[in-house]
């Protein structure tokens, strides 16, 4: 199989790879720079919501996948467009 017949997306790097990417220069940005925008009674709340936010979406996007039986893992082909759920404002 020649490299432009692959039938999966070819990305360059996994999303969860450059979330963690992008979380670990925020995080040495903040180390280097701190500037206190929330206030510290606020900050681990506001953080955690945030984040239970970002896992809940995950996971639905994630049984989007699956009911429509394509894969998950962009290095897998896919075999159907997700059209529902959180793709009908984003397509991936």
């Amino acid at each position: 199989m020649t490299e432009n017949s692959r039938d999966n997306p070819g990305v360059v790097a996994r999303p969860p790879r450059l979330y963690l990417g992008a979380l670990g220069l925020g995080l040495l940005i903040d180390w280097r720079w701190p500037l206190p925008m929330i206030p510290s009674d606020y900050q681990y709340a506001l953080g955690g919501i945030f984040i239970a936010t970002g896992v809940t979406i995950m996971v639905h996007s994630m049984r989007r996948f699956r009911v429509h039986g394509t894969s998950v893992p962009t290095s897998e082909p896919a075999t159907a467009l997700v059209t529902d759920g959180p793709y009908v404002y984003s397509r991936n």
